[in-house]
Order: structure tokens, then C-alpha cells, then sequence
């Protein structure tokens, strides 16, 4: 499991669809709002993960994790949070694999449960918090033993989402990034996530100290369906299946 997140770890043994166990679901995010916030998780080895949470909509919150060892990125996974009439799903997009659902099974004010028994490896995640430090553990079917753990601590609320001069335009499963104005390096993060008529991009970036900056280009893999949406904010395609102008945009710490 060096250096890799938990959400890394969810793909390590395959993927499953969004098959959920048969509980009454938690109705609400509310009710997991203190995972909301930026969490950080640091390793013998001195590898760091950083887990972060923000709201994008009344049922939608964007998250995102990273592990930095040595001083690069070694794994990145773009999160969500999505409120449905049957429950809560955490859906996760690590880099270059396909997106899996987990369904909120058991929720209290500090502790959550998610479940996909269809998943090969892990069938549940939990978080436990207390007071400024929250436990994320992954276990497998039959047991209730975890896998693995990682304890992080609190390092404040999630940056707010910033309006950034920016377009994107896609091809067919491929959605290119243009941010324009001054930024230094460092690395974007996208993925998509089905929405009703479309999907959802869901954007980060995070920079790097420099003495020049630049536009950013970039470009990531989302579903072959039109852009309804960017962080929640209804921004349409136009006819060259571009979206943008000003775009809101996650500025990862």
C-alpha cells in the first residue's frame, strides 16, 4: 500500500458496478458533514496523502486525493459525493481507471460506512473521526477486519472554488484543459460523472513555487457524453463542444 491513498487502493484487485447492499440508506450529506474540510495522512516512509472535501451543490460534493512522496505526485484520484433518492453514493475516478459507486450504509456524527459487495477488493470503506482526526480504513467481504488504514489529521476547510479564465473542449473521450492567465506548472485534475442529460466535470489544480508563470494545458478522460456541468455550475457545451469562458476550479493546497 506505499503510497498510494485509500481511493488508489480501492482499484489494486479489479473494479465492480454500483450494486448496493439492501439498507435503509442515509437520506442526507448533512449527515456526514464533518468529513468536509482538508485531510492529511503521512507514512513512515514520508510519503503525504491528502484527502480534501467541498460542497459544489445542495446534493453534490467534490473531493479529491493525493499522495506526494519525494516531493511528486505518486496517485491522484478525483471523489464525489452524490445525494440520490435511494441514498448517498461516494464514487470514485483514480487516474486512468473507470469510476466505482459505494453506497453510504450506516452514518452518525462521527463515523461512515460505505458499501459495494459487487466490488472485488475492498467491499467497504469506513471513516471514524474524532476531534481533529479521522481513521479511513478498507476491508473486504466476510469480515470486518480492515485491510488497511490510514489516520489523518485536520488541516482546515476546503479552499472555495475560484473562477478561473479557462475553456473546455472535448473529443469524443477526451476533454482538453486551457486555463489561461498566470500559473505555475504543477498538475490538473479532472473527471466526469454522470448527471441527468450529461455529465458533471468535476476540476482541480494545484500549483507549483515559480518565478514565471504561464496558461496551463491539459487534458483528461470523461465519459462520451455532453458537458452539463462544472463543479456543479450549469455551463452547457456550445457547438464546438466547448464550454467556458470562466470556469469554476478547485485550487488544491
Amino acid at each position: 500500500m506505499r503510497g498510494l491513498s485509500i481511493a488508489g487502493c480501492l482499484f489494486v484487485l479489479g473494479c465492480g458496478g454500483p450494486s448496493f447492499v439492501e439498507r435503509p440508506p442515509p437520506a442526507a450529506l448533512d449527515t456526514i458533514g464533518w468529513m468536509r474540510g482538508v485531510w492529511q495522512a503521512r507514512t513512515e516512509t514520508g510519503a503525504a496523502t491528502v484527502e480534501l472535501w467541498t460542497p459544489t451543490g445542495a446534493d453534490t460534493w467534490m473531493g479529491l486525493g493525493r499522495t506526494v512522496e519525494d516531493g511528486r505526485v505518486t496517485h491522484h484520484e478525483v471523489l464525489r459525493m452524490e445525494r440520490h433518492a435511494d441514498g448517498v453514493r461516494y464514487v470514485a475516478a483514480p487516474a486512468g481507471q473507470a469510476r466505482t459507486a459505494f453506497a453510504l450504509t450506516r452514518a452518525s456524527e462521527a463515523s461512515a460506512r460505505f458499501e459495494n459487495p459487487d466490488h472485488d477488493f475492498p467491499t467497504w470503506i469506513t471513516y471514524e473521526r474524532s476531534q481533529r482526526t479521522m481513521t479511513a480504513s478498507i476491508g473486504g467481504r466476510g469480515s470486518d477486519t480492515p485491510r488497511a488504514s490510514w489516520r489523518f489529521e485536520r488541516e482546515g476547510d476546503a479552499p472555495p472554488l475560484l473562477d478561473l479564465a479557462g475553456r473546455l473542449c472535448r473529443d469524443g473521450g477526451r476533454l482538453a484543459v486551457a486555463l489561461e492567465g498566470c500559473h505555475c506548472g504543477g498538475a490538473v485534475y479532472c473527471a466526469g460523472f454522470d448527471v441527468e442529460g450529461g455529465i458533471d466535470v468535476h476540476l482541480a489544480l494545484s500549483e507549483d513555487d515559480c518565478d514565471a508563470c504561464e496558461p496551463l494545458r491539459a487534458e483528461c478522460a470523461i465519459p462520451d457524453r455532453p458537458v452539463q456541468r462544472v463543479n456543479g455550475r450549469a455551463l452547457a457545451e456550445d457547438e464546438r463542444r466547448c464550454v467556458g469562458a470562466a470556469l469554476p476550479v478547485l485550487v488544491a493546497p
